[in-house]
C-alpha cells in the first residue's frame, strides 16, 4: 500500500483527480467573479428583481460609493504596492457630510484606524474635493496627514473636454463622429450596409464621461474613411429623401472636406497618446512620481507636436485625401462683404429680366415681392410730418 501510495496508484486515485478538477473548476469561477467585482467597482450592480422593497431588487436608481484601499507591502521583495477592494456603500445623503460619514462608519466597522490614513483620492466631483465642505476636507480635520490628491484620469478628462469645448472646430469635427456613428446604428437595415462596406473597426459612439475613449470612435474613421464614405453613398441611395440630403452631406461634404481629414489625423495622434498616459495611471502599482513622469511626458508629447506634428499630420492627411481622390486644400469660406460691391442690386436683376424678356418668370416675380417688403416704417412717420406741413398751410390760407 506505501508502494501504491507513492506512486498515486492508490484505489480512490480517480475520485481524487475528480475532486482536484472540481475545485480547479471552482476556483476559475471565484477569480471570474472577483474579477468582474473588481471591474464593476465604480458601477450601481442591477438586480434581477424589479419589485422594491424586495431582495435582489433593482439597485440602479441608488447612490453607491465603493471604497479601495492602498497599501505599500513592506514584506514582500521587492517592495510593491497593492490595492484591495473592501466593498459597496449605500448612500442616501449625497452630500460632502452624507458621503463621509458614510466613509467614517465604513472604515470603523473594518476596525480601520483613520490615524493610519496617509492619503484619500477621490474623483473631481464638487462633494468630494470642495475645500470647506468636502470629504477631503473633513477627513483632514480629523487626520491632517492624509494628503489629498484628485485623480488624475478625472483631471486629465477634464483638462480634454476644455480643450475641445474651447474650440468650435473640435465641436463641429466630434459632431460629424457622432453623427456617422448614430446614422448607422439607428437599425439594423443601416448596421448591415456598414458591415458590407467596412470589414475592419466598428465604430463607436462618444463617451462623455471618459474623453480618452474618444480615440476609439476617431479610428475606425482614421483607417477606414474610404470605406465608410462607400458605405454612406450606399445608404444614401436607398433611404428616404430627408435623410439622403444629410447622408450625401455627410459624405461629400464632411469627409471630403480635407479640413476634417487634418483635424482627423491630429486629433488621433492626440487621444492615442493620452491614451496610453491614461492606461498606465490606472495600474495598480502606479504611484506618485512615476505617474508625475507620465504626464511630463505628455506635455513633452505635446510641445514636440506642435513644433514637428503638424507637417507629418499633413502628410498623413494628403494620403487619406488621394485615396479619396479629393484636392489637398482647404476650401475657402466664402466673404460676402467682399464681394457684396460685385452683386446686382434687386432692381438691377429686375431690369435684366426684363430686357430677356421676362424669360426667367419665377425669378422676376421673386425679386418683385422682395422689393415689396417694407425694412423700415419711415414713410408711414413722414406722411403724419407732410399732413402736418398740409394743415399748417390751409390755416394760413384761412
Amino acid at each position: 500500500m506505501e508502494i501504491r501510495y507513492e506512486k498515486s496508484q492508490t484505489i480512490d486515485k480517480s475520485v481524487q483527480e475528480q475532486i482536484n478538477r472540481d475545485r480547479e473548476y471552482w476556483r476559475q469561477v471565484l477569480l471570474r467573479i472577483i474579477s468582474v467585482v473588481k471591474t464593476l467597482a465604480d458601477l450601481a450592480f442591477r438586480g434581477d428583481n424589479e419589485k422594491i422593497y424586495q431582495e435582489n431588487n433593482d439597485t440602479s436608481h441608488e447612490e453607491q460609493m465603493s471604497i479601495l484601499l492602498r497599501c505599500v507591502d513592506i514584506s514582500a521583495s521587492p517592495v510593491k504596492v497593492e490595492e484591495f477592494f473592501l466593498g459597496f456603500l449605500l448612500v442616501d445623503d449625497t452630500s460632502g457630510k452624507g458621503f463621509f460619514d458614510e466613509l467614517v462608519d465604513a472604515l470603523n466597522n473594518l476596525e480601520l484606524d483613520i490615524d493610519n490614513i496617509r492619503g484619500q483620492g477621490y474623483d473631481n466631483s464638487a462633494n468630494m474635493k470642495r475645500q470647506h465642505k468636502g470629504v477631503q476636507s473633513k477627513l483632514l480635520q480629523l487626520n491632517p496627514r492624509a494628503f489629498y490628491s484628485p485623480c488624475g484620469c478625472h483631471s486629465l478628462n477634464l483638462a480634454l473636454c476644455d480643450m475641445a469645448t474651447c474650440y468650435s472646430k473640435a465641436k463641429s469635427f466630434f459632431g460629424v463622429v457622432q453623427h456617422i456613428y448614430t446614422l448607422f446604428s439607428s437599425s439594423t437595415k443601416r448596421w448591415k450596409i456598414f458591415k458590407e462596406n467596412v470589414t475592419g473597426l466598428t465604430l463607436k459612439p462618444l463617451s462623455q464621461t471618459r474623453w480618452e475613449s474618444h480615440i476609439e470612435s476617431v479610428r475606425a474613421i482614421r483607417f477606414q474613411a474610404l470605406q465608410i464614405k462607400k458605405a454612406l453613398l450606399q445608404l444614401a441611395n436607398i433611404d428616404d429623401s430627408k435623410t439622403k440630403s444629410e447622408v450625401e452631406c455627410l459624405a461629400t461634404y464632411e469627409i471630403d472636406n480635407f479640413e476634417f481629414l487634418l483635424g482627423m489625423i491630429i486629433w488621433y495622434e492626440v487621444l492615442n497618446n493620452i491614451n496610453k498616459v491614461t492606461k498606465h495611471l490606472q495600474t495598480e502599482d502606479m504611484h506618485i512620481d512615476v505617474a508625475i513622469d507620465h504626464l511630463k511626458g505628455l506635455i513633452s508629447f505635446f510641445k514636440g507636436y506642435r513644433e514637428f506634428g503638424f507637417e507629418s499630420a499633413m502628410v498623413d492627411a494628403k494620403k487619406i485625401a488621394s485615396e479619396l481622390e479629393i484636392e489637398p486644400i482647404f476650401r475657402e469660406k466664402r466673404n460676402y462683404l467682399a464681394i457684396s460691391e460685385d452683386i446686382f442690386g434687386a432692381i438691377d436683376v429686375l431690369d435684366y429680366i426684363k430686357g430677356m424678356n421676362y424669360c426667367f418668370a419665377n425669378a422676376w416675380i421673386a425679386y418683385r415681392v422682395l422689393l415689396t417688403i417694407h425694412v423700415i416704417v419711415a414713410s408711414a412717420e413722414r406722411s403724419f410730418s407732410k399732413l402736418k406741413l398740409i394743415k399748417s398751410y390751409l390755416r394760413l390760407s384761412i
